[in-house]
């Protein structure tokens, strides 16, 4: 038998390929247990779903009734009716004909339909009243969820991933104000916002004047802390026969800036190409770092054909820049053709909105560690 690449950064970590997160699991937990509100948010690929797969699968061990909506495919107020009631659905337990009727019961204006999905399995879909106002429908779902958790007298926890995609609705006001009207009732219930475009979640929850505002605990998902993350490479090089060094696993994580999607795939190159008992050293880890860049760089081709000039320069400038060098001095506008500071800022503001560049005051970085390793190779500044 073949062995298999124990590295995997395509799909969600479960069991032996999630790392540490020990803390983490614990404050949400405890966050479960007492019924608190929390909204969590960190950059793409931190593996915030892992995280809150683990922390459900705990809960529903504990007795919690616990429903998981993923957002971020939602196009209108009907989808998120819909996806929401099918969330519920999901969590249920017995045989098919039982959840139906139950369904029937909870639900006075969603119509439940038994499909069968791609693989030959049963799933529940709705369909809603022609003409009708779907945020109606939606006060009705948050309420049944409610209704349900009482009847089997559990409390529960609701995630909603991706959430910040609400903002982007037609009627996203309404929506947001029913969400804060109706969970401010749901003593026993946790409601989990998670989000991976921070100033899109900073506004829906940090706004005065958006429904939403305080509208529970803050939790930046940050790093994970790159001993774990090192300790984490060496052992799973190590029980599949091949030996990392621990020197070059704490280069590995240095290069990755502790990231742990990136962590995880350029360890994925590394073991890929490297044979059984071949010693491996810094240069092959330059290797699968190029490797893994090479992978990529489709994505990234794509992202900068789109950009215009003055974001393209303000990448390279972000990428380039020295540690001590002031982001907006006359020095750094003139080193890369970057017109005026007004200009700069500008072209920075279109990158946040656009999820490419992260600002936390007046510091700003991109985002994605490998774009800025891309960039690095492709426009050097001389």
């Amino acid at each position: 038998m073949y062995p298999v690449n124990p590295f995997i950064f395509d799909s969600l970590a479960s069991e032996e390929n999630f790392c540490n997160r020990e803390r983490e699991i614990e404050e949400l937990l405890g966050d479960i247990r007492s019924s608190h509100n929390v909204i969590i948010f960190s950059q793409r690929r931190y593996g915030k779903t892992s995280l809150i797969k683990k922390v459900l699968h705990l809960a529903k061990i504990e007795g919690f009734l616990t429903i998981y909506m993923d957002v971020y495919h939602i196009l209108d107020e009907e989808d998120l009716v819909k996806a929401y009631a099918k969330a519920l659905a999901s969590t249920m337990e017995g045989s098919i004909e039982k959840i139906f009727e139950t369904l029937k019961t909870i639900f006075s204006s969603l119509r439940p339909k038994i499909t069968v999905d791609a693989d030959g399995k049963p799933e529940f879909t709705f369909g809603v009243e022609s003409g009708r106002d779907p945020i109606m429908d939606l006060e009705e779902v948050l309420e049944s969820v409610k209704e349900y958790a009482d009847k089997k007298g559990l409390k529960a926890a609701v995630v909603f991933d991706e959430f910040q995609q609400i903002g982007q609705l037609q009627q996203a006001h309404r929506i947001e104000s029913i969400i804060r009207s109706q969970i401010q009732g749901h003593k026993d219930i946790s409601y989990i916002f998670m989000g991976s475009k921070k100033h899109l979640i900073f506004d829906m929850f940090g706004d005065p004047a958006r429904p939403l505002y305080g509208g529970g605990k803050m939790l930046p998902l940050e790093k994970i802390a790159p001993k774990h993350l090192k300790r984490f490479v060496f052992s799973r090089f190590r029980s599949t026969g091949k030996h990392l060094p621990k020197e070059v696993a704490s280069r590995l994580v240095e290069i990755c800036e502790s990231h742990p999607y990136y962590t995880q795939y350029v360890s994925h190159s590394l073991w890929e190409t490297m044979p059984p008992n071949s010693p491996i050293t810094d240069t092959d880890l330059g290797n699968a770092v190029n490797l893994t860049i090479s992978r990529i760089a489709p994505r990234y081709d794509s992202i900068w054909d789109l950009l215009p000039l003055r974001q393209r320069q303000a990448l390279i400038a972000l990428a380039d820049l020295a540690p001590n060098e002031k982001i907006f001095s006359g020095d750094v506008i003139l080193k890369y053709g970057l017109a005026s500071a007004p200009s700069f800022r500008k072209a920075l503001k279109r990158l946040v909105d656009k999820s490419l560049v992260d600002r936390d005051q007046n510091t700003f970085s991109i985002i994605d560690v490998f774009f800025k390793k891309w960039i690095q190779m492709n426009f050097s500044i001389e």
